[in-house]
């Protein structure tokens, strides 16, 4: 990143994403079915772990994230654009332009194989693959 982020800027921006996950209609109610309201905080310290160690190598998230998207069974593939989009929507309200387009660009390539795995998941196991 052109720019550098700080630890409370990843902070915040996980925050408001899942603030609006909460309440988008598709995402919501994923989400809010396996999360309960006193869990959220977790939740989000666990993500920006998750972002801080990808963004500043803090190493201190210590999860699987494609295996629960996998043991999700209501997450399906096409979930991915409307995260992604609603994503994108944060890091532009609430970072730099370069900032934001280069965490944007770390998401999507993530959220690509994440796709790709709940897809896989989701395929009839005799079907010619799509990765697509």
């Amino acid at each position: 990143m052109t720019q550098s982020i700080t630890g409370e800027q990843i902070d915040h921006v996980v925050a408001r994403f899942y603030a609006r996950v909460r309440v988008h209609p598709v995402l919501g109610p994923v989400f809010n079915g396996r999360i309960t309201p006193e869990a959220w905080p977790a939740h989000e310290d666990k993500i920006s772990r998750f972002w801080r160690n990808v963004i500043l190598q803090e190493r201190n998230y210590h999860g699987f994230p494609m295996r629960t998207h996998l043991q999700t069974p209501e997450l399906k593939a096409p979930m991915f654009a409307d995260w992604l989009g609603l994503f994108d929507e944060v890091l532009r309200e609430e970072l730099p332009q370069d900032v934001a387009e280069a965490w944007s660009g770390i998401a999507h390539r993530i959220g690509k194989g994440m796709r790709i795995g709940v897809a896989d998941r989701d395929a009839d196991k005799d079907a010619v693959p799509s990765l697509f």
